[in-house]
């Protein structure tokens, strides 16, 4: 969007992959005077642009818990991976992949990013797929993002097997209470371990639901969109 600059009202800008064009969205801000900034990933917005701290108002992931639910469907797949891999930042997904494909009970869907014409999920489709699944794998990737699947699969009452990061800490996320912490070389283990132990892996499943349910629904991330524009107003 272009002309920005010539209006005369406050402008709110929503960055998602603050790694990718940092020069190009450098110059875009300046130049647009953009008067809040609200990024899906803090730290690393912080970390590359700490010229407009100022001007961040964090607005991470959320669910809308009408479709990421628990479905109580059947839990027929043991270990469930859906995402990107090809990209050369999710390397733990990669890792996963290579030791659980041809799995007994694990189920991998191509990205349509990583084989086009392959066709996306549906928004239907996809959180009871994620409902019908004992664990599902992700990672934050080598940028260390917060990504939406954490809010997603933990939405959904699965058991989320993945590594952490800062947003995510900062946000509530407690690895080993609300999900599983895994790394490349543990990651296996901790699948077979889970797998086994139903009681262990519905109860941090169970916690994991209720709290993204409580503080991370698309309902409270709209209140607090509200508060910040408000707060922009009254200052």
């Amino acid at each position: 969007m272009t002309g920005l600059e010539k209006v005369n009202i406050p402008i709110g800008y929503m960055p998602h992959d603050v790694d990718d064009y940092v020069e190009i969205r450098r110059q875009y801000l300046q130049k647009s005077k953009v008067s809040l900034i609200f990024p899906l990933y803090k730290n690393n917005f912080l970390n590359l642009y700490p010229e407009f701290a100022t001007k961040v108002r964090w607005l991470p992931h959320h669910v809308n818990t009408e479709f990421f639910r628990d479905y109580n469907l059947y839990e027929g797949i043991d270990g469930l991976l859906i995402g990107r891999v090809s990209a050369s930042f999710y390397q733990l997904r990669k890792k996963i992949l290579e030791k659980m494909n041809g799995h007994p009970g694990f189920k991998y869907y191509i990205h349509p990013s990583d084989q086009p014409g392959n066709p996306a999920l549906t928004v239907p489709e996809y959180p009871r797929l994620i409902n019908q699944s004992k664990t599902f794998f992700t990672c934050c990737s080598s940028r260390k993002y917060a990504l939406l699947k954490y809010f997603e699969v933990l939405a959904c009452k699965t058991l989320l097997l993945a590594d952490t990061c800062s947003d995510l800490i900062e946000l509530g996320f407690k690895p080993n209470v609300h999900f599983v912490e895994i790394n490349e070389t543990n990651f296996y283990e901790k699948f077979l371990y889970y797998i086994n132990n139903d009681s262990e892996r519905n109860y941090i499943a169970a916690n994991g639901y209720n709290f993204v349910r409580n503080h991370h629904t698309t309902k409270i991330r709209a209140h607090q969109l509200l508060s910040y524009i408000q707060s922009y107003f009254q200052s």
